[in-house]
């Protein structure tokens, strides 16, 4: 198909608007690319930063709460003991505001009632421990829980005690006493 001769002879008129389309196009491009660039969100990078915290060796557990902050949501508050109730210590922060630890423990009857002749009762330290006993510690850093000790038996029983220093804790059984240090996630025996 043959076009007509008047759309394929170049003029004067088709060199201007083709110099014109050459230097105009690029200008108009940029122009429209600045200006969706701006009306995007600008991407914000995440920058870890560390707490920069005093520390003040004989603050009380309130103190700490008081300079560290709340609890966030998925630590455990400890509840008071009773006859049926669960039973923790803690939680506490530590002196750098790091770090929480904190113990919790199940206890009381498992049965209530009179007896029938012939019934037995099953011991409660022959039950299964629930998951969520044990020796607990949260790092703010990654908001992560890591369980630093699991009753095997219900006579088994950890209780968080005090922080030692900011990287290490002391938790006690019945009759030991036992520290947990942070960076090598060792137990010892004291």
């Amino acid at each position: 198909m043959q076009l007509p001769k008047s759309l394929t002879t170049v003029t004067s008129f088709s060199k201007l608007l083709a110099l014109s389309m050459l230097i105009l196009f690029p200008i108009a491009a940029f122009w429209l690319g600045v200006y969706y660039q701006q009306s995007k969100p600008a991407k914000t990078e995440y920058i870890p930063q560390e707490k920069i915290v005093k520390v003040y060796p004989s603050e009380s557990r309130f103190d700490l709460l008081h300079r560290c902050g709340d609890y966030p949501a998925n630590v455990m508050k400890a509840t008071p003991c009773g006859q049926w109730n669960d039973c923790g210590m803690g939680p506490s922060w530590s002196s750098d505001c790091r770090y929480i630890a904190w113990s919790l423990s199940r206890g009381g009857p498992t049965w209530e009632g009179p007896l029938d002749p012939g019934e037995m009762i099953t011991p409660f330290s022959s039950l299964p421990t629930p998951a969520d006993e044990g020796v607990f510690l949260y790092e703010d850093k990654t908001g992560l829980i890591k369980t630093i000790y699991h009753p095997v038996t219900n006579k088994d029983v950890r209780s968080f005690t005090k922080w030692k220093n900011s990287q290490e804790f002391e938790f006690a059984s019945e009759s030991r006493n036992y520290s947990y240090d942070i960076f090598t996630g060792q137990i010892t025996s004291e």
